[in-house]
Order: structure tokens, then C-alpha cells, then sequence
């Protein structure tokens, strides 16, 4: 289980806490907050947002993880949500792979969500190619759940083809942010 009080013990269809380590010390995964309880910031209060913000940045710090970026639940923002957002992080990703405009809104930032279904590699190869196009970076996401559809050997497709087929290097979040985003937005 979690080593922080009030946090579930190992539920099997999570990742275990001791393997998310593993997976963070081994470079293969970055884990970033997104939310204390899952709630969509589009149908819950002002307060009930930073509630959830500042929960899950405190837990996420407790960890040694990356605590300054977030994933919104769903992907779903508006104007308020990125203006509350921008209270305890520096930036955060939203649901989508094209349209992040000029100038760049470090508070939504898209991404390319590896559904719980399960994801056909090609189609997500096709993805990260038009995001490196349009972009000139690509950021892919998943849950930590075990039912979440991951194959290991479509996971390594995809990455032997950003290797094979593209210049792009991979990264965190944290790192892409410290390279490529908004001065204006990030403050200090």
C-alpha cells in the first residue's frame, strides 16, 4: 500500500504502489497529479476544485514525484478551471492532440490518452506523428490501472516508432515544460 495515511492499500486493479516505484526509479513512467478523487472540475464547486488541487499536489510531493504539472480528470477545463489550476501548478494537460494555439496556454496542454479499451499502435503512431508535426512534441497518458487495456508489446511498438521514425527524444513532463513552456506562464 500507499506509505501515507488515509491512502488505499494495494486494490489489484491498480498498479501497486511499489511497482509504480519501480517503474519511476526505471525512467518508464512519470506519475503527475490528477485529482484526489477523480471528479470532473466541470461539475463540482470553486471550492471542491481546490480541494482536489491542492489533496493530490500534497500526496503527490509526500511521494518525491512530480508535483508542479497535472492531468485534468476527463481532460475537461475551462477558463476558470486553468485560472484555479494555475494557483498550484505551473502547468497541466487536457484531452486532445491538435489545437493548442498561439500564444501556447500551458494550462492546456494536449495530450494523446491511451484509453481503458485498449489502442490500436498505428492509430497512436499516427497521433504522436501529428502532434510532433503540428507541435513539435507529443505527450501520451494513461491510468494506473491494471484493466486499463496496456500491452506491453503495443507500448513497444510505439516506442520503436518515435526511436525508428521520428527525431523526438523522450522525456517528462517536467522536462518538456522546463525546455518549451510559456516564460509568461511559468513565472520564477
Amino acid at each position: 500500500g500507499f506509505p501515507i495515511d488515509g491512502l488505499p492499500s494495494h486494490d489489484p486493479i491498480y498498479v501497486s504502489y511499489e511497482r509504480m516505484e519501480e517503474m519511476y526509479e526505471e525512467g518508464i513512467a512519470e506519475f503527475v497529479p490528477h485529482s484526489h478523487t477523480h471528479a470532473y472540475f466541470d461539475s463540482i464547486s470553486d471550492e471542491q476544485i481546490h480541494y482536489e488541487l491542492k489533496t493530490s499536489q500534497e500526496i503527490i510531493k509526500k511521494l518525491g514525484w512530480n508535483y508542479k504539472d497535472f492531468v485534468y480528470p476527463g481532460g475537461r477545463n475551462n477558463e476558470n478551471i486553468r485560472r484555479i489550476t494555475s494557483q498550484y501548478y505551473e502547468s497541466a494537460v487536457k484531452v486532445g492532440t491538435v489545437g493548442a494555439g498561439i500564444p501556447f496556454d500551458q494550462y492546456a496542454i494536449p495530450r494523446i490518452t491511451l484509453t481503458s479499451t485498449g489502442f490500436n499502435p498505428q492509430t497512436i503512431n499516427n497521433a504522436i506523428d501529428d502532434a510532433l508535426d503540428e507541435l513539435g512534441f507529443a505527450i501520451l497518458m494513461s491510468h494506473v490501472d491494471l484493466d486499463a487495456g496496456l500491452n506491453p508489446d503495443d507500448m513497444r511498438q510505439v516506442i520503436e516508432h518515435v526511436i525508428n521514425n521520428t527525431d523526438a527524444e523522450f522525456v517528462t513532463m517536467r522536462e518538456l515544460i522546463q525546455e518549451h513552456g510559456n516564460v509568461m506562464q511559468q513565472g520564477d
